[in-house]
């Protein structure tokens, strides 16, 4: 498990909404609401028009965009963020033509989660020597909106809560500091202890009938791979020892058949990524020699992760075979979701060099969503923005937002 940074500072919340066009229509994706039109806005604020061959005909400077009768850099243009009228709300920048908002402000976020309406996720509310031991239950499990607000305290006096999932109804996380894997209902009220006893509880996934997570172990009995009911009942062991390649395994994926995970390996053995069925059975190493992968994604059709070390982006079917680099050069990549058309991750780096990417699933084009971050950590995603941790920075961890992804 990779050691990361952990800080204090007092939490500030800073708005964050879909990007808003600036004669008051709104685009949550970053798109212009109407197509090109040679008819431009005057500037006069009463919505009147004229024709764009009236404006000023002087070329642009390299890197700027016809705007307004103005040239403008629609890559760090606030009030033109990637396309002319897309103005990024409160409180955002404009970073690669995409705005960026940081959501809260303060204290150690770790794991992410994201669904249509709120972004969740958990805070150590460690000291500020960044010892996670030095007050054990001072985290907590937080909620935001997605257009921005005031966050919500879902629990708190939680020891060492990392990383989160959310379905419908609630929100899981494990807790390493006391061994427990915990629900809370996304609206709030009371939490549900779904295991306890375990050993170092770190990577978490669920589906529609079982929460699935990664214990670390002991060095002498290894990692462990367990299922417990949504709703809570007898937990069971999945895989003992997972795989070969050692290490632990902090990040898990489940799909409708076989649940995966990175096993972290060594110095002197490589990592491996693994799958189990659902009920159990026999592990299956996908892929032997990664240099410590971390993050890891499932869809239909391919298994994603990240080597952290070796600084790669990779993938392979789901039932074994080829693997492919999708990315390589990356800056210590480590935490990894996929959609349906891309996959992103996080590159930790080194203080204030860290950044946010993407590719599309097949390869190709790198594309970064965001650089200049402290420390990013874990990420989420849906249907229009991209949310990670930034867990730590001048004034402390952050929660962020970008839109469009």
């Amino acid at each position: 498990m990779v050691t990361r940074p952990y800080g204090i500072a007092a939490l500030l919340v800073v708005g964050c909404g879909g990007l808003a066009s600036s004669n008051g229509g709104a685009t949550s994706d970053g798109g212009s609401p109407d197509g090109p039109s040679s008819k431009i806005d005057s500037g006069s604020g009463d919505g009147s028009v004229i024709d764009g061959s009236s404006c000023d005909s002087a070329v642009c400077s390299s890197g700027e965009s016809r705007c307004n009768c103005a040239c403008v850099d629609e890559q760090t243009d606030m009030m033109n963020c990637g396309l002319c009228g897309n103005v990024c709300p409160g409180g955002g920048t404009c970073t690669h033509g995409r705005c960026l908002v940081t959501l809260a402000l303060g204290m150690t976020p770790v794991g992410i989660a994201v669904d249509t309406t709120r972004v969740y996720w958990t805070d150590l509310g460690v000291s500020v020597a960044r010892d996670p031991y030095s007050n054990p239950d001072s985290g907590s499990v937080m909620s935001v909106p997605l257009g921005g607000g005031t966050p919500t305290t879902l629990a708190s006096g939680r020891n060492n809560p990392g990383q989160l999932v959310v379905d419908a109804v609630s929100a899981y996380w494990t807790e390493n500091g006391n061994g427990t894997v915990i629900s809370v209902p996304l609206g709030g009220g009371t939490l549900t202890t779904l295991a306890s006893g375990r050993d170092g509880p770190t990577g978490i996934t669920v589906d529609a009938t079982s929460i699935y997570w990664t214990d670390e172990g002991s060095p002498v009995g290894g990692s462990v791979v367990m299922r417990v009911p949504l709703r809570g009942g007898a937990q069971m062991t999945l895989a003992l020892g997972p795989g070969t390649g050692g290490g632990v395994s902090d990040f898990i994926a489940v799909d409708a058949t076989n649940i995966y995970w990175t096993n972290s390996g060594s110095l002197t053995s490589g990592g491996t990524v693994m799958s189990i069925p659902l009920g159990g059975g026999t592990p299956v190493t996908l892929a032997s020699g990664q240099d410590y992968p971390y993050g890891i994604a499932v869809d239909a059709t391919n298994v994603y992760w990240a080597n952290s070390m070796g600084g790669t982006v990779m993938k392979i079917p789901r039932g074994g075979g080829t693997t492919t680099t999708l990315a390589s050069g990356q800056n210590g990549p480590y935490a990894l979701v996929a959609d349906a058309t891309s996959v992103y991750w996080t590159n930790g780096g080194g203080m204030g060099v860290g950044t946010v990417m993407k590719t599309p699933l097949g390869g190709g084009t790198l594309t970064t969503l965001a650089s200049g971050q402290s420390t990013p950590s874990f990420i989420a995603v849906n249907a229009t923005s991209v949310c990670w941790t930034d867990e730590r920075g001048p004034d402390g961890g952050a929660v962020m937002q970008i839109t469009p992804k």
